[in-house]
């Protein structure tokens, strides 16, 4: 992919031209642009996938520059930037079916989470699939988000401290994103899996007789064993206990 970084204050310009996690994103060339007319001269001979622009700069803004690269060059996409809180400027945005709009000061993972949703959109564009196909096809948050957040759960689920804010630092997303991804992929609440993981090694456990009930909470990331009790009850209709002692009847 490429992208046209359109920003006035050079600082931030510079920052986020020589921001180092372009490639790692699937962006392969960065252009930049001091303001939306010089932006505009630069797009006759440079054709980027997304423009990632301030809004407010001197002359033409970020919003009027944008409705002029919509007219002339439908395909691309944008990411705007701000540092003014209106809601007018969110609509707007919206009018013009933008990717993202971010808020001074922001966080890469703010910006990774654009750039991957563009990557997204044109991987499917080029498969050629209508959103009805979109809907059964493996996107790029299937093989990698939700992939990543069941591994690490795997791992991680004895860590009390465990939570969809560490998991999506870990990924590399914002928690919101990664819980919508998550919820639309498969139908459940990234709580709801992490519990799920936890019950099924607490049943694995429960079946060794030489762990206590208390022991066993605190494996599976429970430091309340009474919280654990009431967890797994209302996920298979028993009590810790129970489920042993139903377990040894079956033995």
């Amino acid at each position: 992919m490429k992208v046209l970084i359109v920003e006035d204050e050079k600082i931030i310009r510079n920052g986020l031209v020589n921001h180092p996690q372009w490639k790692k994103w699937g962006v392969e060339e960065v252009r930049e642009a001091s303001n939306a007319e010089e932006a505009l001269m630069l797009l006759l001979s440079y054709q980027p996938d997304f423009v990632c622009s301030d809004i407010k700069m001197p002359g033409m803004d970020g919003l009027q520059m944008c409705r002029i690269i919509r007219e002339r060059y439908p395909d691309i996409q944008f990411i705007l930037i701000t540092g003014h809180d209106e809601k007018e400027y969110l609509k707007q945005a919206i009018d013009l079916n933008v990717v993202k709009y971010i808020e001074k000061p922001f966080s890469p993972l703010e910006l990774r989470e654009a750039v991957y949703k563009i990557g997204s959109q044109q991987k499917k564009e080029e498969a050629g699939t209508t959103e009805g196909q979109e809907k059964q096809q493996n996107t790029w948050e299937d093989s990698y988000i939700v992939r990543k957040l069941k591994q690490y759960i795997e791992l991680h689920y004895y860590d009390p401290s465990l939570s969809v804010k560490s998991i999506a630092e870990y990924i590399g997303v914002t928690p919101q994103y990664l819980s919508s991804v998550f919820k639309d992929k498969t139908g459940m609440t990234v709580g709801q899996y992490m519990v799920d993981i936890r019950i099924a090694q607490a049943k694995k456990l429960l079946a060794l007789p030489h762990y206590k009930i208390y022991e066993i909470a605190e494996l599976v990331g429970y430091k309340d064993c009474d919280y654990f009790t009431i967890v797994f009850k209302k996920r298979t209709g028993y009590t810790p206990s129970e489920y042993r002692d139903k377990h040894e009847n079956i033995e």
